[in-house]
């Protein structure tokens, strides 16, 4: 019986997951309304910030994309195989921008042409706003072309704009502070228009993965509070004022919390399936090993188990005993009294078994309809034939009725073998056998009782005192 598949790592949107989004999108409120309060204030340079800035950028970015395309790759999304590439394409863009912040010169711009950073930084967040379209209207970028081959057509398209930074790098009129020449054109026309056209896609955008997508997935979601940031981020940019004003470095907090938010919505839920998975996993394994009726072990749990104690004793020379624990007439008592009420009388024998077998290494498990195991390690041929009695009166004392019995009620003929600390030669199916020869001769004494195999104690050693222990018959013997 196999469990339950695990849940796509984008699962529906749950009440707390919409709840922390909330509280994600009051902070970004409150970042703008601080820019309204102190946004053309002067911060001045932080030393080193733009660099930064760029590189978690990069990284989140590279990140979300990597891990978008393995789910469109596992779940067969196309929808997830334009996301993932946007991300990975916007990834790139954000390169050249990190190589013109370390390589420019801090000189005045000559021509709008040549001002790069805005023209990265334009390509970036357009780029973005239609991939998260796309993606919320559910349009296939690429309908008719694989995911490797649309995949590196987004590449080959960011490595080639990317490269359109490197000539301008060794001009001395590119400043070194990628900002600085956009600030100073942002009243041209063409300035403001790219402003303009950036802001609408990113609002078209925000609009339709919120109304489509975020009530559905928790991907959703989260892409609708990242567009958010990013929007905001946009329009403080564009339209705030002065370069190392507070609402510049606002707006570029906006642009981090954007890049980061989906990246980390997807790690917590790869996380999660991992968790799930494992649970999975061991709920495999116990259905693999446990007897769905009794939750006893099962006859595989059961094998496993004579395995390894049989070489443990063999190699610490240690005594392992076996008990065979059969139900005396128990094909009458499901015919006379159906199969719901065998199946009762197995689970509350199984409960009985376990109320008396008790220490931690013992184990007992159901290995056949009504025949039961109890596997003794560092017990002798005494204490197995002691425990085997507890057992007999156990099941005696619960008084469930059944035909033919001798007493009237159900009993058990319980069969005890033991391999010694010198029987080296003597294999688990010796054991089993013997043990499974001592039950019979039970039954064949009237049932009800107990037997202790002479097989294994045959086998002791020579030198070894050799001390018969009795077959042992209960009052139905």
């Amino acid at each position: 019986m196999l469990a339950d598949p695990p849940p796509p790592i984008s699962h529906r949107s749950s009440p707390s997951d919409r709840t922390v989004a909330i509280v994600v999108c009051g902070c970004v409120a409150l970042a703008v309304a601080a820019l309204f309060l102190h946004g053309r204030g002067g911060v001045g340079e932080i030393p080193g910030f733009l660099l930064s800035f760029d590189s978690v950028a990069l990284v989140s970015y590279l990140g979300t994309g990597a891990i978008l395309l393995g789910q469109a790759a596992a779940r067969d999304r196309r929808g997830l195989i334009t996301l993932g590439t946007t991300y990975l394409f916007a990834s790139l863009i954000i390169l050249g921008h990190l190589i013109a912040v370390a390589g420019g010169r801090p000189v005045k711009p000559g021509r709008f042409a040549w001002d790069l950073p805005h023209y990265l930084w334009v390509i970036w967040h357009a780029a973005i706003a239609i991939g998260v379209l796309l993606y919320a209207l559910e349009i296939p970028a690429a309908p008719r072309l694989s995911p490797r081959i649309w995949s590196n057509a987004f590449g080959a398209a960011g490595v080639a704009a990317m490269l359109m930074a490197v000539p301008p790098l060794a001009s001395t009129q590119l400043p070194i502070q990628l900002w600085t020449a956009w600030f100073a054109n942002a009243d041209s026309i063409g300035n403001l228009l790219m402003n303009w056209a950036v802001l609408a896609l990113s609002v078209a955008a925000l609009a339709m993965v919120a109304w489509r997508r975020g009530r559905t997935s928790n991907l959703g979601l989260w892409l609708s509070v990242a567009m958010l940031a990013s929007t905001l981020d946009v329009g403080v940019t564009g339209f705030s004022g002065d370069v190392y004003s507070a609402g510049w470095y606002i707006g570029r907090l906006l642009n981090l919390a954007a890049s980061l938010i989906v990246l980390l919505m997807l790690m917590h839920e790869m996380i999660a399936l991992y968790n799930d998975t494992i649970a999975a996993n061991l709920d495999l394994r116990n259905q693999a090993t446990t007897d769905g009726l009794t939750g006893l072990a099962n006859r595989r749990a059961f094998d496993q188990a004579i395995e390894i104690e049989v070489r443990r004793a063999r190699r610490e020379a240690i005594e392992l005993s076996l008990l065979i624990v059969d139900l005396d007439h128990f094909k009458q008592i499901n015919d006379h009294f159906g199969h719901p009420t065998g199946d009762a009388y197995l689970i509350t024998v199984s409960h009985a078994l376990r109320n008396v077998i008790n220490r931690p290494a013992d184990m007992v498990a159901r290995i056949g309809g009504e025949e039961f195991a109890v596997l003794l390690p560092c017990t002798d041929i005494r204490g197995a034939a002691h425990i085997a009695e507890a057992l007999r009166l156990k099941i005696e004392e619960l008084d469930l009725p059944a035909p033919k019995a001798s007493l009237g009620h159900l009993s058990a003929s319980i069969g005890a073998a033991t391999l010694t600390a010198g029987a080296h030669a003597a294999a688990v199916s010796s054991l089993i056998a013997a043990a499974d020869s001592a039950m019979y001769a039970a039954k064949a004494r009237g049932r009800n009782g107990v037997a202790v195999s002479p097989l294994i104690i045959a086998s002791l050693p020579p030198g070894t005192a050799r001390q018969g222990i009795p077959v042992t018959a209960g009052l139905g013997g």
